[in-house]
């Protein structure tokens, strides 16, 4: 099973409903048989990512062999991106989709869109839940699965 699992937030950026829209237009097209779960945090605290996607994860009730994806809803994948998400991922392997976009083409950042096994997202003890705003729960979760030994596949497509 293929879960996808979106963070989203709309309260001083009206576009992100148009996003979250066109997202799940795209993904249902493209993906039919995958599970897509909005995680909105409603409260005027600053952005917490970590735990929205935390969050999905408990909400998605998963066995461990079913792959979750991590998704910004901004982030529309074309037809050749696609193929990624179907390919079947090896066990203890993180697939880094987001790397196709130009913004996220680093080996330092692990970000945007990626892939993983629920129990090595359990392994690796999820994302933090402490980061606010923007930037460093993605630099935790890389840490963490470095630390675990994962393997990281990164595409190489290019938007």
């Amino acid at each position: 099973m293929l879960v996808i699992i979106v963070p989203y937030r709309a309260r001083q950026q009206p576009e992100r409903l148009r996003h979250m829209l066109n997202f799940i237009q795209t993904m249902i097209h493209h993906i039919p048989a995958a599970y897509i779960y909005i995680i909105e945090q409603a409260d005027d605290r600053p952005f917490n990512r970590g735990a929205l996607l935390n969050i999905g994860v408990q909400v998605a009730g998963m066995s461990d062999n079913d792959i979750i994806c991590f998704h910004d809803v901004d982030l529309l994948p074309c037809a050749d991106i696609v193929a990624e998400y179907l390919i079947p991922l090896p066990e203890k392997t993180v697939r880094h989709i987001g790397r196709a976009w130009k913004r996220y083409d680093s080996d330092s950042y692990l970000g945007g869109i990626l892939m993983m096994r629920h129990c090595d997202f359990v392994a690796v003890n999820g994302y933090p839940n402490d980061f606010f705003g923007w930037g460093g729960e993605d630099d935790e979760l890389r840490d963490r699965i470095q630390r675990a030994g994962l393997n990281i596949e990164r595409n190489v497509y290019g938007t």
